[in-house]
């Protein structure tokens, strides 16, 4: 399918004279890019006029040229990425944002980026000369023409040394709505230096809404302060510092903070579990943007607690029990972290192509680490509670894996494919600690089950746990201590857009209809023992498929289990599944 559009025989490299200024024209002729950090005005000057040229091609907000397409023309991109799978006969400017060449994809012509970096012109994706300017470019809109703003402040134009950094307070929510602490609210500052090597420093009080507002409870606050410094020009490796009360997600890879926020909210059906951690810790990162790597390493020493369910406000059933909390080890642990990613996606929210890959591995220390023994309950109308029993036996030397990796194809100019594999838990075939353990069922993983369905009787039955003076009811364990996964989607695009509101600078709501079909296979190992806190079993295979619609980013599945569960299940998803 071919895309007609005006052409210009514009190049930019007589739009702009000065993008070529010194020895930049040499090396961009020879293939190497012409890379800078602040853009010169008579090139900003040149960009602004080529957009407004009616030869020009004008597109707004996030684009692609799928494989399979070609445009003739010149185009122009504003306030969004662009990604090429298929052609662009002509030039292309992308302004505020990332031109990415797919593999297979080809711009015939010259590419500046502004605000943003090129990726793929590496593999001969583009014939001509290459330019980044990676500051913004400031412009107003009027109509379907731009201009420029006013210069940027002059502290921006001043050399490194002589530049101001910043300070501003913020506030913002952390992780989800959870029937723990509802809302966990960050405020606080953030100052960081000018230059390229910025140092980078936050201090954020965390307020707990579900527990009103005393400044003197230690349980309405957390705390969260990070110190890092960039060790680069780019930014790319950094170092870290970190310490932090938090309540966090036991897992939070399954589906997103928003909907878990909204499940909690709206229905009273908090899809995660959550975990007590107070401590400090350092790291080391790298992430190449141009190549889609990174790396980590990071030490960790945190003491960890239970958590009890509180009581946030929901829309309905405000009366109702909330499901209860997994016992967790308590005490203090010391782990190293090592991860990897790499992800050559062509859209991080909606991807037709590419690979991701992320991975980690955690390594136990040492620590004093253990389990709680169920509460010893007195007779009925006693109190207080007798204590609990002998704390269980709890592994602080334990290796730990995190593996997602998946791969995303095109089939057709309208139709794709996505396979994923994930692999989580012990290496050495030993009991975890209940935080480090795994569980699948529902949203996220196996949406033909229940949610939790695949815990290796981690949630078989309740047992009485003391907390403070008072005993409460919680579920043995949390999950496996290992599972594996495998999801495989097919999806087909109705090639009808419907566009909603918006004026310049695009849709308010744009409704690109499709439907899936999908499958899904996993199964869990445990290998915890009474003595360390359930009789864990291993589950058997279980599978399920489906068929899903989906408008936007909003998303209705119909999901059958085949083997490990039964009954029908209508869910629904904002964004895809993965």
């Amino acid at each position: 399918m071919r895309i007609r559009a005006s052409t210009t025989a514009l190049s930019l490299l007589l739009v702009a004279p000065g993008l070529w200024a010194g020895s930049a024209p040499l090396a961009a002729m020879q293939g190497e890019p012409l890379v800078e950090d602040r853009i010169p005005e008579d090139v900003a000057a040149a960009i602004v006029d080529f957009y407004n040229d009616g030869a020009t091609l004008r597109l707004a907000g996030p684009q692609r040229v799928a494989a399979g397409r070609s445009i003739v023309g010149d185009i122009a991109v504003l306030g969004g990425s662009l990604v090429v799978e298929g052609t662009v006969q002509g030039a292309v400017v992308v302004v505020n944002g990332d031109l990415r060449v797919a593999e297979g994809g080809r711009v015939e012509g010259d590419v500046v980026v502004v605000g943003g970096d090129a990726f793929g012109w590496q593999n001969g994706g583009v014939s001509g000369a290459v330019a980044v300017y990676r500051s913004r470019l400031r412009y107003r809109r009027s109509g379907d023409r731009i201009a420029l703003r006013a210069s940027e402040p002059v502290t921006e134009r001043l050399p490194d040394a002589l530049r101001f950094g910043r300070a501003r307070l913020s506030v913002r929510s952390e992780d989800a709505y959870n029937r723990v602490e509802g809302l966990p609210l960050l405020f606080g500052p953030i100052l960081e230096t000018a230059g390229e090597r910025r140092f980078r420093l936050e201090a954020f009080a965390i307020w707990r809404s579900d527990n009103g507002f005393d400044p003197g409870d230690d349980d309405d606050f957390g705390f969260r302060v990070r110190a890092e410094q960039r060790l680069t020009r780019d930014g790319g490796l950094r170092l870290g510092v970190e310490a932090r009360s938090q309540i966090t997600p036991i897992e939070s890879w399954k589906v997103r903070d928003v909907e878990t926020s909204l499940s909690t909210f709206l229905f009273r059906e908090d899809m995660r579990d959550w975990v007590e951690r107070e401590g400090w810790g350092a790291y080391l990162r790298y992430r190449s943007t141009a190549h889609g790597v990174g790396f980590g390493l990071a030490y960790r020493d945190d003491d960890f607690g239970f958590v009890e369910p509180g009581s946030p406000l929901t829309l309905r059933d405000n009366e109702a029990a909330w499901r209860p909390q997994p016992r967790v080890a308590r005490g203090s642990l010391r782990t190293l972290e090592g991860s990897i990613s790499y992800d050559t996606r062509n859209d991080e929210d909606d991807p037709t192509w590419g690979w991701l890959l992320r991975a980690r591995l955690t390594t136990g220390l040492g620590g004093d680490l253990a389990t709680p023994g169920e509460a010893l309950v007195p007779p009925a109308g006693t109190l207080p509670p007798e204590g609990e029993g002998p704390a269980l036996e709890t592994a602080t030397d334990f290796t730990h894996a995190f593996v997602d990796l998946r791969r995303y194809l095109r089939l057709g100019p309208s139709s794709e494919v996505g396979v994923r594999g994930v692999f989580a838990g012990s290496l050495r075939d030993e009991a975890l600690p209940a935080q480090f353990q795994h569980a699948l069922g529902g949203q996220g993983t196996l949406p033909g089950l229940d949610r939790f369905a695949l815990s290796c009787a981690a949630r078989d039955g309740l047992i009485p746990l003391r907390v403070g003076d008072r005993v409460v009811e919680a579920l043995p364990g949390y999950g496996c201590d290992r599972v594996w996964l495998l999801q495989l989607e097919v999806r087909q695009y109705a090639d009808l857009d419907w566009e909603v509101g918006g004026g310049d600078d695009g849709p308010l709501v744009t409704f690109n209809p499709s439907w899936v079909a999908f499958a899904d296979v996993g199964a869990g190992e445990s290998f915890t023992t009474v003595d360390e806190g359930f009789a864990g079993s291993d589950t058997r295979v279980a599978v399920d498929v489906g068929l899903g619609v989906y408008l936007g980013s909003l998303g209705v599945y119909w999901a059958l289990p085949v083997r490990g569960g039964s009954g029908s299940r209508v869910i629904l998803r904002l964004g895809r599944r993965f």
